[in-house]
């Protein structure tokens, strides 16, 4: 008996640790409450995730390898760095199951921004445009990332440096500074 303690006039009581007990309880209400917070946040982020899967970005993303490569980085010299580049993509489009591979400067959305920001003015014949990106790009970059064509010709294997240079402009950019006419 002695050993044993008596607990049955605490329970007869009904106050079992007054203040104590108050306190788990109001515990045991708050952590409810941040879970249910948690999963409201959790909710509407699996949906903002469904509706930025629905937008249409103008470009493919199913069945897109996207990875950085650096040739200087990786040992080549400046001489050897198109040629590997070029070796590259032509060992990539060779793998079975690869209908196309393509180069570019950067990747097509980086950080919100599309290309690199030219300072100063851009002329595409004798018209100047004022704060343009560029993004230099490869062979077959247009078909490989599946972008509509609207007027004039893919880049391809003609486009090497030396050879007349040639650009690639939005919709929107043709519109403003061309209006109508083919640039």
């Amino acid at each position: 008996q002695s050993t044993r303690p008596d607990v049955m006039p605490a329970l007869q009581n009904g106050r079992g640790g007054g203040p104590r007990r108050r306190a788990q309880h109001v515990l045991v209400v708050a952590q409810i409450a941040i879970s249910f917070l948690i999963l409201v946040a959790a909710g509407l982020f699996v949906r903002t995730l469904n509706k930025l899967h629905s937008v249409q970005l103008g470009y493919a993303r199913e069945n897109i390898l996207l990875f950085s490569l650096n040739a200087r980085q990786a040992g080549h010299r400046d001489p050897e760095i198109a040629i590997f580049y070029a070796d590259l993509r032509k060992r990539f489009e060779s793998i079975p199951g690869v209908s196309s591979a393509t180069l570019s400067q950067s990747s097509i959305i980086s950080a919100g921004r599309v290309g690199q920001a030219i300072r100063g003015a851009m002329k595409i014949g004798a018209v100047t445009i004022q704060g343009a990106s560029v993004m230099a790009a490869g062979p077959r970059f247009l078909t490989t990332m599946q972008i509509p064509i609207l007027a004039g010709r893919e880049i391809d294997d003609r486009d090497q440096t030396g050879s007349r240079p040639v650009a690639v402009i939005s919709e929107r950019l043709a519109r403003t500074y061309f209006g109508n006419e083919n640039p």
